[in-house]
C-alpha cells in the first residue's frame, strides 16, 4: 500500500502545479499566480546574490499568499529572512542550504522560526514541546521525522496544521490543537502509530486526504463545525474502533461507530475495528463512499439491495477479500473499487446486471466448479438440496449458482440437475 500512497502523493504535487495559471517575474522574485480573480501569486524563488531576503506582501499588484517548495534551496548567500503577514503557506525545505538556515543562532531548542512562522525542525527534537505563543503559519513538514517528539502543543492563533507537518513522528501521543485552527493538512499524521486519542476542536472545518491514515487512533470525534472530511483520513488506522460525531453537525453523521454523511446516503468510512456484519446499515445509503472499506479485513461481503453506487476505491487494499455479492441495483462502479483484493477474488451477481458486466469486463466472474452451488468449494448433497428449493421456488440463485447447477448444460435447473449432483458427489467421495 506504500506504492499506492506514494501515487497519491505524487498526484497531489502534480495538481499543485497545475493549479496555477501564470508563471511570471520581477526584479527580485519569481512567482506564479495562484489566483488571477483574487489577485494572489506564490513565490517560487529569488534572484541570485540575495543576501537580506523581505518576502513583500505584494508584487506586481498580487498579494502574496504563499512560498512554493524549496523556493530558495539555490540561494546560499541569504543571511536574514523577513516573511510578510499576507503569507498563509510555506512549503518544504524553503531555506535549506541558505546561510540562514545553517546558522545555529538563527534556531531555537532545535527549531527554525521567522516572525510568527514556523519553519522546520530538527528531527532530533524530543520528548514534549509546546510551539511558542504568536505564532500563526506552520510550514509544510515542520516537524516531519521527529521520532522523538511524544507531545506537541500548538498555540492559540494558529490558523492551520500544514501538509505532513508531523508525519513519521512515531512517538508523538499527545497533540493539543486550539480552537483557532480551520484545517488539517494532507498526511499530518500519517504514521504516528503512538496517537491513540486527540481533540478536535470546535471551528475545525477541514480535514485533508490522509491527515491520519495509519496513525494509532482508537476513536475520534468530529465536531459540529467540520464541513469537508476528504478521501482516506482514517485508512489503516487499525485499531480505530469508532468514529463519531456531534449531532449539530451539517455535513456527517455516525451510527454504530460509522461515519456517514449528513442524510446517510453514503458510507463514508467504516472503522477497521467496527464488525461490518453485526451492522445493519441504513435503508437510506444508497452510496459506498471513495476508500469506505480500504484496507479492511473480512473475506465476504454482501452489498445491500438499496446500494446503487460504488465509488473509485471503496474495496481498494482489502487483501483478505475474496468475493463480494453485488445486486441488480447496482448501477455504477468507480476506478480501482477493488484494486488491491485478494488474488482469488471474484463478484457475484444477476446475469445481465450492471454488476455483471462490470465483472465480465475486469475478469472477475467466480470459477465454477460444476455442482458446487453452495459455493463451498466441493460437490454434495447439500447442493443437491439447494438445487431442489431452487426449482420449488423456495431459494434464489445468483448467476454463478446457475451456472454451476446446470449440469445438464440445457441452460436451466431442474430436478434433473439435482441427481446429477448426487451421482456427481458420490463419484467425487
Amino acid at each position: 500500500m506504500k506504492k499506492v500512497f506514494s501515487i497519491i502523493l505524487a498526484l497531489v504535487m502534480a495538481l499543485s502545479v497545475f493549479s496555477v495559471m501564470t508563471l511570471a517575474e520581477d526584479p527580485d522574485f519569481s512567482y506564479v499566480v495562484v489566483s488571477e480573480e483574487d489577485k494572489t501569486c506564490k513565490v517560487t524563488g529569488a534572484k541570485a546574490g540575495t543576501v537580506d531576503l523581505v518576502i513583500p506582501a505584494e508584487i506586481d499588484g498580487y498579494k502574496v499568499v504563499a512560498i512554493d517548495n524549496r523556493a530558495f534551496w539555490g540561494n546560499p548567500e541569504i543571511e536574514t529572512v523577513q516573511i510578510a503577514d499576507t503569507v498563509e503557506t510555506i512549503g518544504q525545505l524553503v531555506f535549506s542550504k541558505t546561510a540562514f538556515y545553517k546558522n545555529e543562532a538563527n534556531w531555537e531548542d532545535g527549531v527554525l522560526y521567522i516572525g510568527n512562522f514556523v519553519i522546520v525542525a530538527k528531527t532530533t527534537l524530543e520528548g514534549e514541546y509546546a510551539i511558542k505563543e504568536g505564532t500563526t503559519v506552520m510550514a509544510d513538514g515542520a516537524f516531519r521525522g521527529c521520532k522523538g517528539l511524544t507531545k506537541i502543543t500548538i498555540p492559540e492563533g494558529m490558523k492551520a496544521i500544514s501538509l505532513l507537518a508531523f508525519r513519521d513522528c512515531e512517538a508523538l501521543a499527545e497533540v493539543v490543537i486550539p480552537s483557532t485552527v480551520k484545517s488539517i493538512g494532507g498526511y499530518a499524521f500519517l504514521h504516528c502509530t503512538a496517537l491513540k486519542s486527540v481533540v478536535l476542536p470546535e471551528g475545525l472545518e477541514r480535514i485533508d486526504l490522509l491527515a491520519f491514515n495509519g496513525s494509532g487512533l482508537t476513536e475520534i470525534t468530529i465536531p459540529a463545525s467540520v464541513k469537508e472530511i476528504n478521501e482516506y483520513v482514517f485508512c489503516h488506522c487499525e485499531d480505530l474502533t469508532a468514529i463519531n460525531v456531534a449531532e449539530e453537525n451539517e455535513s456527517f453523521s455516525s451510527l454504530s461507530g460509522i461515519l456517514y454523511n449528513k442524510d446517510q446516503t453514503t458510507i463514508v468510512y467504516v472503522p477497521y475495528k467496527v464488525d461490518y456484519t453485526a451492522v445493519e446499515f441504513p435503508e437510506t445509503v444508497t452510496t459506498i463512499g471513495k476508500g469506505a472499506f480500504e484496507g479492511a479485513t473480512f473475506e465476504e461481503i454482501e452489498i445491500p439491495e438499496n446500494i446503487t453506487v460504488i465509488e473509485k476505491a471503496a474495496f481498494e487494499g482489502c487483501e483478505n477479500l475474496k468475493k463480494v455479492n453485488i445486486p441488480a441495483t447496482v448501477t455504477e462502479i468507480g476506478e480501482g473499487a477493488f484494486a488491491g483484493c485478494h488474488e482469488d477474488f471474484y463478484i457475484d451477481a444477476p446475469v445481465g446486471s450492471y454488476a455483471y458486466q462490470y465483472a465480465q469486463e475486469n475478469e472477475l466472474l467466480p470459477k465454477v466448479i460444476p455442482g458446487d452451488v453452495n459455493g463451498d468449494g466441493k460437490v454434495s448433497a447439500l447442493d443437491a438440496r439447494w438445487i431442489l428449493q431452487y426449482v420449488a421456488g423456495s431459494r434464489a440463485f445468483t448467476a454463478r449458482q446457475v451456472e454451476a447447477a446446470d449440469l445438464s448444460g440445457d441452460g436451466k435447473v431442474a430436478a434433473i440437475d439435482a441427481r446429477k449432483v448426487l451421482q456427481l458427489a458420490a463419484k467425487v467421495g
